[in-house]
């Protein structure tokens, strides 16, 4: 889920140290508590270099053993300009493609360019995945507040009746939840019972929360 935090985001390949102004940004917009940037991909994973055989071996039939068996090893060089060095022979742009193979279990995507790769570390932790709910409850009350007609700066009296399986995680980020959507004060209870606040029902995956509230009083 897009609002559940992981961990970490190590970013791969030669030159993304360049990147490393931005490491702020990047936490903020991929929803992880940590980036790392290294040099090298080969702790995660390797590109493989798939030739057409088809095209390539129309132009360079002769050498097209070397060629294959070259990149099967992984011994090619990118040029940057859209070729590739293999087996002592340049091959065009589309005579060749990048493919990644991610190690058993490694969570990772190429980069548009084919020279570097973002990993995720997709290990939940009890305080991760708690976050993860506070997050998604928070997405619900400010569609609730929607619903109700306030004003996106209106301060609010609210009320939240989670699945129990929940509470721990609310009561946790019970500050946080109360601070992101301006609620002046915050009641966990079985029940919306409270015939003063405009009721919402959100369901967020498999679980259902009821969520009460009204504009607080000056």
């Amino acid at each position: 889920r897009v609002r559940q935090p992981l961990a970490s985001m190590t970013i791969a390949g030669p030159g993304v140290a360049a990147l490393a102004p931005y490491e702020a940004l990047l936490r903020d917009e991929v929803n992880v508590k940590a980036v790392h940037l290294a040099e090298s991909i080969d702790a995660w994973a390797s590109f493989q270099l798939k030739v057409d055989s088809r095209i390539v071996g129309k132009r360079l039939g002769g050498a097209m053993k070397s060629i294959l068996a070259a990149a099967k090893e992984g011994r090619f060089e990118q040029l940057g300009d859209g070729r590739v060095r293999v087996a002592e022979q340049v091959l065009e742009a589309g005579e060749w493609q990048l493919r990644l193979d991610p190690k058993p279990g490694v969570a990772c995507e190429p980069l548009a360019g084919g020279d570097a790769i973002v990993v995720l570390d997709t290990t939940l932790t009890e305080e991760l995945i708690a976050e993860g709910v506070a997050r998604d409850v928070v997405r619900s009350i400010q569609q609730a507040r929607k619903d109700a007609g306030l004003h996106m700066a209106d301060r609010i009296q609210l009320a939240l009746a989670p699945p129990a399986a929940w509470r721990p995680a609310i009561e946790r980020f019970r500050d946080w939840i109360a601070e992101q959507t301006l609620a002046r004060r915050l009641d966990v209870v079985d029940a919306i019972a409270d015939a003063g606040l405009a009721r919402h029902d959100a369901q967020i995956g498999e679980h259902a929360v009821a969520i009460g509230l009204a504009r607080s009083p000056e």
